[in-house]
């Protein structure tokens, strides 16, 4: 007996169980030059800070320099994520909404699921929480903890072992703060 076969389901996945592929290396490699030419155009189009604004005493204590690649295995070993928005000495209301936004594509990334996430914002002499707010000194510190990611009012991009300090200016580009490489 001859068994028919329905063309038009053919490749259909409707109700059937899709094996996943493998994380391959291939794939690890794209997503990793992905994120590297978006940290580049940072740079190269002048859309990112390495000095955060502040009072002298505030300023961040970022410690060893270290480069894309050495940041986004940072990334991936981390179980704890900071988002710090310092919106500081900003010049204009455009520029601090376009931190702010960075803050939050970069909160919404794909490659940070999974990640317990912190997200601060430093204004004047508060930091705010999702739970409430506490003084600046305290957030900085709790946020050095951790792998952060600090954005600030600047144009230029700066890598350091675990955190990245990126500089936004009165152009950006929605979407385009995002890390989108999974641990593999």
């Amino acid at each position: 007996m001859k068994q028919q076969t329905n063309k038009s389901n053919e490749g259909s996945t409707v109700g059937q169980n899709v094996p996943q592929k493998p994380f391959d290396m291939k794939m690890a490699a794209v997503i990793l030059l992905g994120l590297v030419a978006i940290i580049l155009a940072y740079y190269i189009f002048g859309l990112s800070g390495q000095v955060m604004p502040g009072t002298e005493s505030l300023r961040y204590d970022t410690g060893e320099l270290s480069n894309s690649s050495g940041f986004v295995s940072d990334v991936q070993a981390a179980k704890k994520i900071y988002i710090v928005m310092d919106l500081r000495n900003v010049a204009s209301d455009k520029q601090k909404n376009n931190i702010m936004q960075c803050g939050t594509d970069f909160a919404g990334s794909q490659g940070l699921v999974g990640k317990e996430l912190s997200v601060l914002a430093i204004e004047s002499n508060t930091c705010t929480l999702l739970n409430g707010t506490s003084d600046i000194n305290g957030c900085i510190k709790e946020a050095m903890t951790g792998v952060g990611f600090f954005i600030n009012s600047g144009n230029s991009t700066t890598f350091f072992k675990n955190k990245i300090i990126i500089g936004i200016g009165e152009v950006y580009q929605p979407k385009s703060c995002g890390v989108n490489v999974k641990a593999g």
